[in-house]
Order: C-alpha cells, then structure tokens, then sequence
C-alpha cells in the first residue's frame, strides 16, 4: 500500500490494486482500500481480462483512463488511473500551437499580399501617370519607364518606352522638316523679292 502510493502517473495519476474478487488492496487513498467493485461491469472486466489493455471509466465522478495488466503469479491486477483531461493536455496544447502558427501564417501572408498588391498598384501608376501625361501634350519624351521585372506591367513599359523612342524619332523629322520648311520659304522670299526689284528697275 505504501509502497504504491510513491508511485505517480503525471500529476493525477496513480496505481492501485485489484485482487480476483473486485477488491482494492492497495489504493493511495486509503478510503478506497478493501472497497469492493463485484456489481461494476467495468472493475469486473478488468479483473477478468488477461491481456493488457485500457478502458475508459468514472471514478469518484472523474473520468478517468484505467490501464491495467495481470500480474503474472498472483491473482492481481495492476490498474493505473490517470485523468481524460491530463491525457489530453498535450493534444490541446499541440491543437493551440497550430491554430497559432496557423494564425501567424495568414498574418504572413496578408502582409506579403498587401506589400506586393502595393508594388503593383505603384508600377501600373507610373504607366498611367505617363499615359496621362501624354494626352495633355505636356509629356517629356525623354523620359524612360523602368523595367525591373519581366512580368505582364513589365511588358507593358516596355512597350511604352518603345512608343515614347518612335514618337520622340518622329517629332525630331518632323521639327528638321519644319526647319527646312522656313529655310525653303525665307529663300523663296528673297527670291521674290530680288525678282520684284529687278521688274521695278526694268519699268523705270
């Protein structure tokens, strides 16, 4: 009895004793020793049971988890107690460090999510600033969108950049034709005014 007693399963748990008749003959409580258990179904069929295995049982209104074994030579049985709610005492705690790693996770993700929509979100302004920008006829056409990635928006730049290289070829031809244009028109004037000069001595 004293003996059994030392020994502790956890913090609930403990040993005890049960003889071929359902008795308790050894029980760290002593108001459970020699308490007899012949009309439980449960207390009987561990006694009766030759191999060793668990079942789970109310007692002293706990439910508790009885794992017990014959003792080999004797009559006996050896059962430990041990309470349903230690038992599953790590399952709760595992269960709460995955919803907290979980937790953790979707935080992760919703900052990842939210930094990356952020990087879009200011890449396809930079295109739309420029865009904008050329339909007021204001825009500097020297001016290149970057490239840092080789994605859709990527591509996209680009595309404008090559836009903005053609315009800006077209413009220079258009602005050089301009310049022949008022060289052409100041010769042409000259000419007629040298010409007119001319008829004028020619009357006089």
């Amino acid at each position: 009895q004293d003996k059994l007693a030392d020994f502790n399963v956890g913090e609930t748990g403990y040993f005890f004793l049960l003889d071929a008749d359902t008795t308790i003959i050894a029980h760290p409580d002593e108001d459970m020793f020699l308490r007899n258990f012949k009309d439980d179904d449960v207390i009987t069929h561990i006694v009766k049971s030759k191999s060793d295995v668990g079942i789970d049982y109310v007692l002293n209104d706990k439910p508790v988890h009885l794992s017990f074994c014959p003792v080999k030579g004797t009559n006996w049985t050896i059962v430990m107690s041990e309470d349903i709610s230690e038992i599953l005492l790590p399952v709760k705690y595992a269960r709460t460090l995955v919803i907290i790693f979980m937790i953790a996770m979707v935080g992760i993700i919703a900052i990842l999510f939210i930094f990356i929509i952020h990087k879009l979100v200011k890449r396809i302004s930079a295109v739309n600033s420029m865009i904008d920008t050329l339909s007021t006829g204001e825009a500097d056409l020297t001016v290149q969108l970057p490239i840092k990635h080789n994605d859709e928006i990527g591509a996209l730049a680009g595309a404008m950049n090559r836009f903005l290289t053609k315009f800006r070829s077209i413009m220079s031809t258009v602005k050089d034709s301009e310049n022949q244009l008022e060289e052409a028109g100041s010769i042409l004037t000259n000419e007629i005014s040298n010409t007119t000069s001319t008829v004028d001595q020619m009357a006089g």
